[in-house]
């Protein structure tokens, strides 16, 4: 996380103390059975606070990495790493150090100077093995997983290289101005704070690698490798920022904010019409929720998203779809960025978001969702591990061994957390099968 951010964060934190503490004050003096009541719920928040501006602190202190690493991150091979890690698992060379000084020196390089630097913390798995230095993963593995996450390609707030949980403050409410006379005081109007915190949930990716492809080590064959690692990640991580449960090891998703959002609208079997995403708009509007920024944004399916470009208008009452006309002209929304200019907003898609609703008839709808996206908390933590095995099995297709191949396994601990729901809106009941689509 930058230091801007942990500022930020520690801020609010102290903001959000301060509140806390002068209501405390006012009701420290009342008697009563409501009085202690609210003096034990306060006493509580307030140690709550403290244990998150102590939590802040903390991943400030316990961050580590290599600097300077970033320019031999694009020299480092991770085809070559896995291929030392391969011969090492087989026993071709007697040791982690050997292997990669014959083979991969760069790598083994900068893995042994990282995993020294990781023997000075107190973060767990600090012994035995290599691991990638994180500005490497970062650079070839995470990064192709989060762009093909479409939330993370949205403006949302992003902390990474946690190293425990981590609070943030959540904002239920605003406060209230109001003009005074001359010699007047203000009317006291608080405002709404809760703290949420994000803890790690974590991510298991199971990959096979071919000895003989490992051997190759060259660029395309380093690209393959890479997007093996990062494809099936982005899936899981992107299905758990849209629909996770918030359960059994899930972070709680996009979707589940759904009743604290402010109030949606229904399409009531239809599909979603450029009005319909203009009418979300005025609904934030109205709500007093849009701001001035770029950071507002849509998320929906991709049957919605490509149903609202290609959207026609009948020129008069009782003529079919197919004799509708383009939008304004033939060209004005021929792809997203054209539709998102004329909405003032950018549009992604995902396929996360189900499409088994039912409305009437039909049972297959979905939701679609604007909001403002940097009220949505992103957070990865600790280092990426690996581990590497060339004689386990996989439990159903034989082993690593038999079939010379290099088995990986890769867990990615994240969180995340919508800030700010009532600065969300979202339309339900959107009709996803084209047949049934109507005007």
């Amino acid at each position: 996380m930058s230091v801007e951010l942990m500022q930020e964060v520690t801020t609010a934190l102290g903001k959000f103390r301060d509140d806390v503490t002068g209501e405390l004050k006012k009701v420290q003096d009342a008697s009563g059975q409501r009085a202690d009541e609210a003096k034990a719920a306060l006493e509580g928040r307030l140690g709550e606070i403290e244990k998150g501006l102590k939590a802040v602190q903390d991943n400030q202190k316990t961050t580590i990495g290599l600097p300077g690493c970033e320019k031999e991150a694009k020299k480092f091979s991770v085809a070559k790493f896995f291929n030392a890690m391969y011969r090492t698992a087989r026993h071709e060379y007697g040791s982690y150090e050997t292997a990669f000084a014959k083979l991969a020196p760069l790598e083994g390089e900068l893995s042994a100077e990282y995993m020294k630097r990781r023997a000075y913390t107190a973060d767990d798995g600090s012994a035995g093995g290599f691991l990638i230095p994180p500005e490497v993963y970062n650079g070839k593995m995470i990064e192709p997983a989060f762009a093909q996450t479409p939330i993370l390609n949205l403006p949302v707030l992003k902390m990474t290289g946690l190293k425990g949980d981590m609070p943030v403050p959540v904002s239920n409410g605003h406060t209230t101005a109001y003009h005074i006379g001359e010699n007047d005081k203000p009317t006291v109007s608080q405002s709404s704070w809760g703290l949420k915190w994000l803890r790690p949930k974590k991510i298991g990716v199971f990959t096979k690698i071919s000895n003989r492809l490992l051997a190759e080590s060259n660029e395309n064959i380093e690209a393959l490798i890479t997007n093996y690692m990062s494809r099936d990640a982005s899936v899981e991580l992107s299905r758990g920022l849209t629909v996770g449960s918030g359960g059994a090891g899930e972070p709680k998703g996009l979707a589940g904010y759904t009743g604290d959002m402010t109030a949606g609208l229904s399409c009531a079997g239809r599909r979603l019409r450029i009005d319909d995403a203009m009418a979300l708009k005025q609904k934030l509007a109205v709500a007093n929720e849009l701001r001035d920024t770029n950071t507002y944004a849509y998320l929906m399916r991709p049957e919605a998203l490509y149903g609202m470009i290609r959207e026609r208008v009948i020129p008069y009452s009782g003529a079919s779809r197919a004799n509708g006309f383009p939008v304004a002209s033939p060209s004005l929304f021929a792809n997203e960025s054209m539709l998102g200019s004329g909405l003032g907003a950018q549009l992604k898609h995902t396929t996360q978001i189900p499409n088994n609703e039912s409305y009437s008839t039909s049972t297959t709808c979905s939701k679609a969702f604007f909001g403002d996206w940097s009220l949505f908390a992103f957070a990865t933590f600790r280092d990426p591990v690996f581990k590497v095995s060339d004689v386990a099995g996989d439990g159903s297709t034989g082993s690593a061994f038999l079939q010379d191949q290099l088995y990986i396994v890769t867990f990615i601990e994240y969180d995340c957390s919508l800030l700010r729901p009532a600065a969300f809106t979202y339309a339900y009941d959107v009709e996803t099968t084209e047949a049934n689509w109507s005007v």
